[in-house]
């Protein structure tokens, strides 16, 4: 079992998901390495309703393939549609084994999502890396977190705000 990593960002910014394989290739060509994600929620989470701190178990979404490197070269074929265009590798690394794979313009799509690594080398799978990704807006120079957390934020200012004029009447 590989530990999961929590990683915040900020919407618009680039996120470095880990990945490096035990022992560096001799060559490129006997290597595959698949990033894939899944959303991961809360059993019964409303978007709108539900508020940090609300713990129940966890369910996991659809599997979406962020990114694929095979046999020495980025194969695009069947990666999901929300990462093409914002996936890179560090070409530069990758014969001394580091796959890690960069994410541009993370969006609030990707918040909550867990990023796994499997690497294919010297005949066996293995699983390198999980990462949980935790996006946050950025308003006044202050991180604020999106989902959720600022909804009930923002639904209890306006509550307050309410009962705050109905007194008044």
């Amino acid at each position: 079992m590989v530990p999961d990593r929590q990683l915040q960002v900020v919407v618009g910014q680039s996120a470095v998901l880990p990945c490096l394989l035990p022992s560096p290739p001799v060559s490129l060509s006997g290597v595959r390495v698949d990033w894939y994600s899944q959303e991961t929620r809360q059993a019964g989470q409303e978007e709108d309703l539900r508020c940090a701190g609300d713990q129940e178990d966890e369910k996991v979404g659809p599997t979406l393939v962020v990114f694929v490197f095979n046999k020495g070269r980025e194969d695009f074929k069947y990666q999901s549609p929300l990462y093409q265009n914002r996936t890179s590798l560090f070409r530069s690394q990758l014969l001394s084994g580091n796959f890690s794979v960069k994410i541009h313009n993370v969006s609030e799509h990707d918040n909550h999502r867990s990023f796994q690594c499997a690497a294919f080398h010297d005949g066996r799978p293995k699983y390198l890396s999980n990462v949980t990704l935790h996006v946050v807006r950025k308003r006044d120079d202050a991180a604020i977190n999106s989902g959720a957390d600022s909804r009930c934020w923002c639904i209890s200012i306006t509550a307050a705000v309410v009962c705050l004029v109905l007194q008044m009447l």
